[in-house]
């Protein structure tokens, strides 16, 4: 379960360097890359641990895919937490 919660970490850190490189290459307005990057990164997500998860599926890796699933949830779960605070600063101005 540990490699599987490792495993996530790395993709994630792999996903982001990958998402900041296109960010800067799209030319971006400089206001809009946070929000891109807090409305992303659960979609982005899907597409590098699904396919994560379904190899370890795939191979019988049932405790890489458990901490890949752990991983995947704690992600999901922050990223939602701080949109909220992230979308209620927005909407009370601050």
């Amino acid at each position: 379960m540990q490699a599987g919660i490792a495993l996530t970490v790395l993709l994630h850190i792999l996903a982001y360097f990958v998402f900041v490189a296109v960010v800067a290459l799209l030319d971006f307005n400089d206001s809009l890359r946070p929000i891109l990057v807090l409305l992303f990164v659960g979609v982005l997500q899907l597409v590098y641990m699904l396919p994560a998860y379904l190899i370890a599926i795939s191979r019988k890796r049932r405790l890489t895919a458990r901490g890949l699933l752990i991983g995947a949830t704690v992600t999901f779960l922050l990223n939602a937490a701080c949109l909220g605070v992230s979308m209620a600063g927005i909407a009370l101005g601050r």
